[in-house]
């Protein structure tokens, strides 16, 4: 069976990023700025208390994931990270006080997949 599809258009008929240009519009109408007493927090003379991390508490963090929750961006679902808790806590420990302490983070690291989750009820009311 043939598809009378219009080129540059998806199967539901939404021009090829229209769908992204309505949820950023929609995203921005509902944002609210973060407030202005926040700013404190932001001084660059503030000093940042933190413990490194620890092999044991990485291990513990791995044993803790939950299994049956969706992988992230990278793909690794989080069985095989619970899975290979005796072996990774030692890396993963070094790459996250390396990168604390360099105050640099992976580009990788910045990637999200974001998937809107309609509320309960009239979804015409946002």
């Amino acid at each position: 069976m043939q598809e009378n599809q219009i080129p540059g258009t998806t199967s539901s008929g939404f021009i090829k990023g229209t769908k992204a240009k309505m949820l950023a519009s929609h995203y921005a109408s509902v944002h609210t700025p973060a407030s202005s007493t926040l700013a404190h927090l932001l001084d660059a003379d503030t000093a940042l208390n933190w413990a490194p991390f620890t092999i044991g508490g990485v291990a513990l963090e791995l044993r803790r994931l939950k299994v049956h929750q969706s992988p992230g961006p990278d793909g690794v679902h989080p069985l095989i990270l619970k899975e290979l808790a005796d072996e990774l806590p030692a890396p993963l420990c070094n790459l996250f006080n390396l990168s604390f302490t360099q105050g640099r983070l992976p580009r990788q690291w910045k990637n999200a997949v974001i998937v809107p989750l309609p509320k309960v009820g009239d979804r015409s009311d946002p």
